[in-house]
């Protein structure tokens, strides 16, 4: 895991992987489809139909939501979509990397938290945690704590960089 974890470092540091805002994607509409694709492995049972107009609908309401792309290699390998309430919470609503087990969700999270520092995002928060171990564990890890509401929270302001 650790060898993982430090090819990955190395590679940000190399620029082959990166996190881009889906309005910074050169060919939006090609990008657009693999959003839905990559859903899709997330939401299997859901029919496309209807990922396809949740994806548009985050597109068309700029204000309110945000969709981040990672890059590995420049292959779309990531999509993370989030609420931003108030200029300076963000609510984690999907995320999904493929392929699993390589360390691109721990990067892929890791560098959003860089960025939404950056932009001034003081908290993320995940409204409702599935029953799913792994997916609390992986959060946990993160540096999230379980709120009352049966969710999770990350405190950007009381965590340091690359520590939580």
């Amino acid at each position: 895991m650790l060898k993982k974890l430090f090819q990955t470092y190395s590679w940000k540091k190399s620029r082959k992987i990166k996190v881009i805002e889906e309005r910074e994607y050169a060919s939006r509409k090609d990008l657009h489809v693999k959003i839905i694709k990559l859903l899709t492995t997330l939401y299997f049972e859901e029919p496309v139909g209807n990922i396809k107009k949740y994806v548009e609908k985050c597109i068309h309401d700029r204000e309110r939501r945000k969709i981040y792309v990672l890059m590995v290699d420049q292959q779309v390998c990531g999509v993370a979509i989030f609420n931003i309430i108030q200029g300076t919470i963000a609510s984690l609503m999907e995320i999904v990397v493929h392929p699993r087990g390589k360390g691109y969700g721990t990067m892929f999270l890791e560098m959003l938290k860089e960025r939404f520092r950056r932009e001034g995002i003081i908290r993320i928060t995940i409204p409702v945690i599935a029953s799913n171990e792994e997916v609390k564990y992986f959060y946990l890890k993160n540096g999230f704590k379980k709120t009352v509401y049966g969710g999770m929270e990350l405190d950007l302001e009381k965590c340091a960089p690359n520590c939580c």
